[in-house]
């Protein structure tokens, strides 16, 4: 019996310690975010051009019909909890909460959305290298051949999957430095070539004539609607925009509907200004988020959480040193006066951290709308509905624990009373 109370001890040391690391380690306070771009709202931000070949771009395609969800998350630090001991409410949250976090946006935003731009041109570009050999063909074979111009084209090996490495070749090509329209566009009518010759080849019984220069000017001229359709070409029709650079500045525009009022003016700007203005739209954006007028509460709502932490992480190591010495030492007495502290601060803890959430997420749910000033947009509306939004504090996992420890010192009070009976009965025994 006395092993396995001190295996249990040792099962308490352990949890014990797992809460002063979660406490002192994880996030003070961690907002998530989950974001759903739909097609419609992506296609919105695409930049608006003339292009003739931007209708017959399906952003479905590319994203799904449910859309894609980009997930970001803010985070309290200990440095922002201190900072609102020390300085004012505004200046510690906009410059300890607010900025920091604005930038670990833009970073954690750029992958996922440099993967869908990355998405749109191949999409586009093998979309290119379908219809310009089933035109061809449909221009070259009998009249009475009843197959389609995409089972001729298949029969031949040039399949959407082997037409997608084509597409990768752009890619690759806009990728570079000092990328041109006509730099691409040689790539395009090289593979051009190439697979007329591997169609040719394969011997289907049509045979496509070999692309001349002027189907390259023809290509030229639908390479530059392609790559404008997403907005990387510049000003001058030839130099192109970096597909990070495009990304950046459709982040900023999306964020930007999300704080924008009714009445608003729509500013007519570059793809460089939009870019730039990213890290000033992701601030505004993250004040939207905060209701107007709060500052100094959620300071002072933040003093309160650091010395509960301060207070939590002492008991827990109280607890710990104590559950030790009494693994060790059995007669140590002052245990029984941090019983009933631990489990008060336990409670504390508990309530401290549902509070905490719950405060945060009806001020989020409640003032989200409000905060942009008026009746927002429908655009804004849409943004707003598909925001998802999930809290969690340094207390989450020690409170866990907690709750797991209460049936399990029922038991270890169990355990312990039964070895202190057998004990005592032994000892009435001796003595008879």
């Amino acid at each position: 019996m006395k092993k396995i109370i001190k295996l249990f001890n040792c099962i308490l040391v352990a949890a014990a310690a797992l809460s002063i690391i979660s406490l002192i380690m994880s996030p003070t306070l961690k907002v998530s975010v989950a974001y759903t771009v739909t097609p419609a709202q992506l296609a919105e931000a695409l930049p608006k051009t003339d292009s003739s070949e931007s209708e017959d771009v399906d952003v479905t395609e590319v994203i799904g019909e449910e859309g894609i969800t980009l997930e970001l998350s803010l985070s309290a630090d200990p440095k922002f909890l201190l900072s609102c001991i020390g300085s004012d409410s505004t200046t510690a949250i906009e410059q300890n909460f607010i900025d920091p976090n604005a930038k670990n946006i833009a970073q954690s935003l750029r992958k996922p959305l440099n993967g869908i731009g990355r998405g749109m041109l191949k999409y586009m570009f093998t979309k290119f290298y379908i219809s310009s050999y089933e035109k061809a063909i449909d221009e070259v074979k009998a009249e009475d051949d009843a197959r389609s111009a995409a089972e001729i084209r298949n029969q031949a090996g040039l399949t959407d999957k082997f037409l997608q490495r084509y597409a990768e070749d752009l890619l690759l090509a806009t990728d570079k430095k000092g990328a041109t329209v006509t730099s691409v566009n040689d790539i395009s009518f090289e593979n051009l070539v190439d697979g007329t010759s591997k169609f040719n080849n394969a011997n289907v019984g049509v045979v496509l004539p070999v692309p001349d220069e002027t189907r390259r000017a023809d290509s030229h001229d639908l390479t530059k609607e392609m790559l404008d359709t997403i907005g990387m070409v510049q000003s001058d029709g030839e130099s192109l925009y970096p597909l990070t650079l495009v990304m950046d500045a459709m982040l900023s525009e999306l964020f930007r509907e999300a704080t924008k009022k009714e009445g608003d003016p729509e500013p007519e700007l570059t793809i460089e200004q939009k870019a730039a203005q990213l890290n000033d739209v992701l601030i505004k954006f993250l004040k939207s988020m905060i209701p107007a007028g709060s500052y100094s509460t959620i300071a002072m709502i933040m003093k309160i959480t650091f010395f509960s932490l301060v207070a939590f992480v002492a008991i827990w190591a109280l607890f710990l040193v104590f559950t030790l010495l009494r693994t060790f030492i059995a007669r140590v007495k002052i245990w029984t006066l941090t019983g009933p502290i631990f489990w008060i601060l336990g409670l504390v803890q508990i309530i401290l951290g549902v509070v905490l959430t719950g405060i945060i997420s009806l001020a989020l749910s409640s003032n989200i709308l409000s905060s942009m000033g008026g009746a927002p947009t429908s655009e804004a509306s849409d943004v707003i509905n598909n925001l998802k939004i999930t809290i969690t504090t340094a207390t989450f996992v020690p409170s866990i624990i907690l709750l797991i420890m209460i049936p399990a010192m029922i038991v270890y009070a169990v355990l312990v009373h039964k070895y202190k009976s057998g004990i005592r009965s032994n000892s009435v025994e001796v003595e008879n």
